[in-house]
């Protein structure tokens, strides 16, 4: 508030007024509250107001913010994104051919609105890195997502049957089912048993049913991943999937 100085007062049924000089507003009226409190500047006591009003709308939107982040944490640790790969993203993929500026339009362009992929090429060639990059992108955005290698699935279906699980394998089905996304990698290693099969087309089938978006990811050709995943989980998956190749050479031999 601005210092102010009397010039004048009188009184009016015992109320007693006295015009004041604010340094910052110039002249106000200001009235006797007690016998030794008077009002001031009503602008300054508005402009206080204000200030405390922006204050209050900034601690607010930092904590929006706060809890929007919380948020977007706690979902990408649900999603099991590993460490390694939480700050790959679209802008860092080294796309220096053309074959590489494909596969990174045709993940920075995916829609999680039941579409699938496969991206198929050798390890090392970036598969992971733009499979987690739209999975952050989908989280970013509000959505659900989750990573997981094809072993540590058939684990997580596994830990439902013994003594004590805290779920169903019908709730994890469900869960699974509810995905906006699900990337699995290492689709062709080690997996093949009947059960297995049989679990892994369960999740395939459900998501189908779902219309929710399922990114594989392997080093198998199209021939090989069909015998290894059952014809009836390749069907599904090539109905509205996109077959993206990854076919040069390893980053991680380069380096």
């Amino acid at each position: 508030m601005g210092g102010f100085e009397a010039v004048g007062s009188i009184a009016l049924g015992g109320i007693h007024e006295e015009k004041r000089r604010c340094d910052k507003h110039g002249e106000f009226t200001s009235r006797q509250c007690t016998s030794s409190i008077w009002s001031g500047c009503p602008q300054c006591a508005e402009d206080t107001k204000a200030a405390r009003r922006l204050e209050d709308e900034r601690i607010a939107w930092e904590r929006r913010k706060m809890d929007e982040q919380a948020r977007v944490e706690g979902n990408l640790n649900r999603a099991m994104i590993p460490a390694r790969f939480r700050g790959r993203t679209f802008d860092n993929f080294v796309a220096d051919t053309d074959a590489k500026r494909h596969v990174l339009e045709v993940a920075r362009n995916f829609q999680a609105n039941g579409s699938g992929l496969v991206f198929s090429g050798r390890p090392g060639t970036g598969k992971s890195h733009l499979a987690c990059a739209i999975l952050q992108e989908v989280i970013n955005g509000g959505g659900t997502g989750m990573y997981a290698t094809v072993r540590d699935l058939v684990l997580m279906l596994r830990d439902t049957w013994r003594n004590g699980s805290t779920q169903s394998e019908r709730d994890l089905l469900r869960t699974l089912m509810s995905l906006d996304v699900l990337a699995l990698d290492e689709v062709g290693v080690g997996f093949g048993s009947d059960a297995e099969k049989t679990q892994f087309f369960d999740v395939i089938d459900g998501r189908y049913r779902e219309c929710k978006s399922t990114i594989l990811l392997t080093n198998l050709d199209k021939s090989a991943l069909e015998e290894y995943i059952g014809q009836r989980a390749f069907d599904r998956l090539r109905e509205d999937g996109q077959w993206i190749a990854f076919d040069w050479d390893s980053y991680r031999g380069r380096a």
